[in-house]
């Protein structure tokens, strides 16, 4: 029963993570939309960079995958992976946390960002306790 558990979750367990990182990439692409849209007052526009910025992050993928096959281990992947969220949360806190003052005001901005928070905390431990102990993060 066990062999076949492990059968179940390591064929379904790639899929977890593509429909989550979609979920994340369809949430980002809505927001450039909207920003390149208010930006240049062209739906073309917008769909045009909207497309392009989401089409880069999974080119960038290919290409390192494809350049540095060898060089990949998973210390490197963390490090990249960890200098990227470091990136990300201080465009956040440095762009993004004063514009959501000006245009929502500073109490629903800093609740925002706190919500934000914590639905990507419970997401990350949803996804841990769901693991089995053979796939663990």
């Amino acid at each position: 029963r066990r062999e076949i558990r492990i059968c179940i979750y390591s064929s379904i367990f790639p899929f977890i993570p593509s429909v989550i990182i979609g979920l994340t990439f369809l949430q980002l692409i809505m927001f450039l939309c909207v920003s390149f849209f208010l930006a240049y007052k062209s739906k073309w526009q917008a769909f045009k960079y909207a497309t392009l910025s989401g089409l880069a992050e999974p080119l960038g993928v290919f290409f390192v995958a494809v350049l540095f096959p060898s060089n990949l281990n998973p210390e490197i992947l963390e490090g990249l992976l960890a200098s990227v969220g470091g990136v990300m949360a201080f465009l956040t806190l440095h762009e993004l946390l004063p514009l959501a003052f000006d245009y929502a005001g500073q109490k629903q901005a800093v609740k925002a960002v706190f919500v934000g928070m914590a639905v990507m905390s419970a997401s990350l431990y949803f996804l841990e306790i769901s693991l089995p102990k053979e796939i663990s993060l």
